[in-house]
């Protein structure tokens, strides 16, 4: 397994999937942030076709743990909306950017040549408080602000890019879903 360390949480990936922390690298270092156009990205951009399905997931990482309260308003006002969904249509053209400038990394992810993935997945996986149960939590976000985000992240993004997105917790994901966090 490969392991990533972001916001005191381990995420554990299969070795056979191509794993770039994309806010850390040095091509997005060195070459994006200084051109100073305000492109953002997400934690992980990862490609992998462990089932024949070839996919691109973007992973977007928010610990709210101690932070619930100050980051309640940007929820409520789709800030952290409008956020994600930069984050993730600007990570694809750093990707597209990072292939076309020959970086090895992007090279293989690349998703912007004949050999496209299947399908694009953006996963918000956000950590909040656990003062409530798992059970609990899904009641309360049947008509929370967490519901609202994911309903409107995901009319936005699959009716306009065919991108599908949910938000995932460590006390959400199954044994089917292929990473691990700690």
């Amino acid at each position: 397994m490969q392991i990533f360390s972001e916001n005191d949480l381990d995420f554990s990936f299969p070795n056979n999937w191509h794993v770039i922390k994309l806010d850390d690298h040095e091509f997005y270092r060195r070459n994006i942030e200084p051109i100073g156009a305000n492109l953002k990205s997400v934690d992980f951009l990862i490609r992998h076709n462990d089932t024949g399905f070839d996919k691109l997931l973007l992973i977007e990482v928010k610990d709210f743990r101690g932070y619930a309260v100050a980051n309640r308003k940007r929820q409520a006002n789709g800030e952290l909306i409008q956020e994600i969904i930069e984050k993730a249509l600007h990570s694809i053209t750093i990707n597209y950017l990072g292939h076309f400038n020959q970086i090895p990394e992007f090279k293989i992810i690349n998703t912007l040549t004949n050999n496209s993935p299947n399908e694009i997945n953006l996963i918000l996986f956000l950590e909040e408080d656990n003062s409530l149960t798992l059970r609990q939590k899904q009641l309360f976000y049947s008509n929370s602000l967490r519901n609202n985000i994911e309903i409107k992240i995901k009319q936005r993004l699959w009716k306009n890019a065919s991108i599908k997105f949910r938000i995932l917790s460590r006390e959400e994901l199954r044994d089917r879903d292929e990473f691990k966090v700690n």
